[in-house]
């Protein structure tokens, strides 16, 4: 039974499946303290235990989701000191919970994970999701012990009371009884017409495991898109997004990208803002990323995080920058037509003249606004490519050729972002350090650009910890005289590259025209380097900030800051790359 199959009957039966998902969010609700009814043990082991230990089940969910109920089928006291439970998963895998006074420890599959502590919460939700992976093979119904969640143990002491009760025992784990289908009963089944008949009986014979394939589908619409929602909303608000342009979308897991941001810079991004995930990249039509909840288009970025694991879309959209494109390619088609001197708008007057196109002889379908189509470029220490058909916004047929414009609103001063420095690490006692091994083994163009700037990474890691601890004294720009100039120039050009016009809006009725068609163009607009200098971490401040001067006949003297810093309030830092005042 294939996944479009299963999702073809699935707006068919969601309703019958929602109104008992209903009931299993009233069981939760059952045990919120505006609750009146306090449960028993007896009518109710698992309730009693959430309500004796509401940490417990806050804990519970951040591992499992707000829905852990559809997951767990008991949950059993087995030590009093420290007080430590068994939780027992659908597929009758386990864990352990251990309740240490001031947090929880989860132990999973031999291994002891902190709650209190970020990253081991969330390799502790890595690890339950592997549990759940594992396990009951699919129709494996659970037994009935671990169903009824049934004990003979006496009600738990609750939080903070004293915790020796007598019994204490651990309650009868579950057994799997149920034995899985032959391969005689399945190669005999009668054939059905209908692919939904097939998949009905299929509930019916295994209606646990027709359920958990149900959630499974569920699960995006509810805890994932609620999840990815909260990193959608992350994202709007970081101070990336003010470059960036990422703009909401009606899916809640869905994130606008009218500016055409590489995929690079967003994964880049996603990382910046959780420095611990594992981010996957799901293809369109992929796994878990496949409509109605998915995308037949565009990648989802899957990872975990603290509150569980998310899968957010980057689609496309509109804002004010691709507005300024739009209006500026409307008005190049209503002049054409015209000559030159009759043209009232001084922004197409002054492109026109530069590129020494008659307007006359051109028509509207002569001028193209590509919205970027292909955008994936990556910047190196190498020679630049001709990336003109990548990033042109505008193609002008005239005079027997393309003109490739890329196209630049005032605020355009993006040059690279990159990720997070690997080798600033933090122990798990919170001191930072400079790991040297994996400064060593690091290859990325990041880790390229601090050893070319001849910046001290063991500084760094220094000046973050005097942070952290609020020691030492403020930071003040210090010069570097050991960098390397040209490999410098080798980025700023790959950055850069050519067979293109660069077109900036100065301000309204005034552009920069820079020719950028040949190799030897890039090095009239950026020239040399002339000065390096650095602030490094301090008491006063966790970024560290370069500035790369350069000066060239054509640009001017141009500065290019490198931040490195993690701007969505973590210590962590990530490097990033703009003009601070751009070439007029």
């Amino acid at each position: 039974m294939n996944i479009k199959t299963f999702q073809k009957i699935f707006d068919e039966e969601y309703q019958k499946f929602r109104t008992s998902k209903e009931t299993d969010k009233a069981y939760i609700e059952k045990f919120n303290k505006d609750t009146k009814k306090i449960p028993t043990f007896e009518e109710d082991p698992i309730g009693y235990i959430l309500y004796s230990y509401p940490t417990l089940k806050e804990s519970l969910q951040t591992l499992l989701s707000n829905d852990f109920l559809d997951y767990i089928t008991g949950i059993y006291v087995i030590a009093p000191i420290p007080t430590t439970f068994k939780v027992i998963l659908h597929n009758n895998q386990f864990f352990y919970m251990i309740y240490m006074g001031r947090t929880w420890i989860a132990k999973i599959a031999g291994k002891k994970y902190y709650l209190l502590n970020v990253g081991e919460r969330g390799r502790a939700i890595d690890a339950i999701a592997r549990l759940l992976m594992m396990g009951a093979p699919l129709g494996l119904e659970p037994s009935e012990e671990a169903t009824a969640n049934t004990s003979t143990e006496t009600p738990l002491p609750s939080e903070g009371s004293n915790p020796f009760a007598e019994g204490g025992g651990e309650g009868a784990p579950p057994t799997g009884n149920e034995s899985l289908p032959t391969a005689e009963e399945t190669t005999t089944t009668p054939l059905v017409e209908s692919k939904k008949k097939t998949l009905l009986e299929i509930g019916k014979k295994y209606p646990t495991a027709f359920r958990i394939a149900l959630r499974q589908v569920l699960l995006l619409e509810g805890s994932i898109g609620q999840n990815s929602g909260k990193v959608v909303q992350r994202i709007l608000n970081s101070e990336e997004n003010k470059e960036f342009g990422f703009k909401p979308m009606n899916k809640s897991s869905r994130v606008a990208n009218p500016n055409k941001i590489p995929s690079e810079q967003f994964e880049a991004l996603l990382q910046t803002l959780y420095p611990d995930a594992n981010i996957k990249v799901i293809p369109p039509k992929t796994g878990i990323n496949v409509k109605p909840y998915g995308s037949n288009k565009f990648s989802m970025y899957s990872f975990e995080t603290e509150f569980g694991p998310v899968g957010v879309i980057l689609a496309s959209g509109a804002n004010k920058g691709e507005a300024y494109e739009k209006e500026f390619v409307e008005k190049l088609k209503q002049n054409t037509g015209k000559e030159l001197k009759d043209i009232e708008d001084e922004e197409v007057k002054q492109l026109f003249d530069y590129l020494e196109i008659n307007p006359q002889t051109i028509s509207p379908d002569d001028v193209e606004g590509t919205g970027k189509i292909d955008t994936k470029r990556q910047p190196s220490l190498e020679e630049p490519e001709d990336i003109g058909t990548k990033i042109a916004d505008i193609i002008i047929k005239a005079n027997g050729q393309d003109y490739k414009i890329s196209l630049k609103d005032p605020k355009g001063d993006y040059v690279y972002n990159g990720g997070t420095l690997k080798f600033i690490k933090q122990s798990p006692d919170k001191n930072i350090y400079f790991d040297e091994d994996s400064f060593i083994k690091d290859d990325s163009l990041t880790k390229k650009i601090v050893e070319i700037t001849g910046v001290n990474p063991e500084k760094i890691a220094d000046g973050l910890e005097n942070n952290v601890k609020q020691e030492g004294i403020p930071s003040q720009w210090e010069d570097i005289t050991d960098y390397d100039g040209q490999k410098i120039i080798n980025f700023l050009r790959s950055s850069y590259g050519y067979g293109y016009y660069y077109v900036r809006q100065i301000r309204p009725g005034e552009l920069y025209i820079k020719d950028i068609n040949q190799k030897e163009d890039i090095d009239e607009l950026i020239g040399e380097v002339t000065n390096v200098k650095v602030k490094y971490p301090s008491i006063s401040s966790k970024s560290c900030e370069v500035r790369v001067t350069t000066n060239s006949p054509e640009g001017g003297e141009t500065i290019y800051q490198i931040d490195m810093r993690n701007s969505a309030g973590g210590i962590l830092p990530s490097l990033k790359v703009k003009s601070i005042n751009r070439p007029k």
